[in-house]
């Protein structure tokens, strides 16, 4: 059985005045990361996780915070590792 590992980037937009709260709150989201942001608003986060469907549950999640006015996606990448099983199943 192969296992899929998910990481994705993102520009969260707030409004300035809750950017301090909105950070705390995505860094309490599962597999959320906040790299940098500016007193503008534009936070950089990256989600990581083992499926697609966890990846857009953060995000709508964030969506939802108050003060988020926009969440957009800048990479996605996924990386299939293949268990031991499968190894050995191919070698054969």
């Amino acid at each position: 059985m192969s296992s899929e590992y998910h990481i994705a980037s993102f520009i969260v937009l707030t409004r300035p005045e809750v950017l301090q709260a909105v950070c705390d709150c995505l860094r309490s989201l599962p597999g959320t990361e906040v790299h940098q942001h500016d007193n503008n608003g534009k936070i950089i986060i990256t989600i990581e996780g083992d499926t697609t469907a966890h990846i857009s549950q953060i995000t709508q999640a964030i969506g939802l915070l108050d003060g988020v006015l926009a969440c957009n996606m800048v990479f996605h990448q996924c990386d299939n590792e293949a268990s031991a099983e499968d190894e050995a199943i191919h070698e054969h």
